[in-house]
């Protein structure tokens, strides 16, 4: 976690986030808003390879702890590993975390002409 710059705080996020350590997650978060009280909390999650529906839940928790009226913080992703791309956009919820919508990326895939690439 980074000390406050302009009124951000940068979290960088790495490994998996799972049941096992969803709430670990979200109580280090949270106490960053708390005690640094950032006006954006900047969630680098380029080193993410693995986040399931309770490490998505967590950062959705902090996301609503954010923008309550006492603490009046943004939470926004500034770079999302492509796990976090799939299942952003699987669940349809990258806005919320200021990130672009389905079709931002490119995936691999066969060509028009039936090539894979990649």
């Amino acid at each position: 976690m980074s000390e406050p710059v302009d009124g951000t705080v940068t979290a960088v996020l790495s490994g998996s986030f799972d049941m096992a350590n969803a709430g670990d997650l979200e109580t280090t978060l949270r106490t960053a808003l708390t005690e640094r009280r950032p006006r954006v909390l900047m969630l680098d999650a380029a080193a993410v390879d693995f986040c399931d529906c309770a490490g998505l839940r967590a950062l959705l928790r902090v996301r609503y702890r954010a923008a309550e009226p006492d603490l009046t913080c943004r939470l926004v992703m500034s770079a999302v590993s492509p796990a976090m791309i799939w299942l952003l956009d699987l669940l349809g919820v990258g806005r919320l975390f200021g990130y672009p919508a389905v079709g931002s990326m490119p995936v691999a895939g066969p060509d028009p002409a039936g090539e894979p690439s990649g």
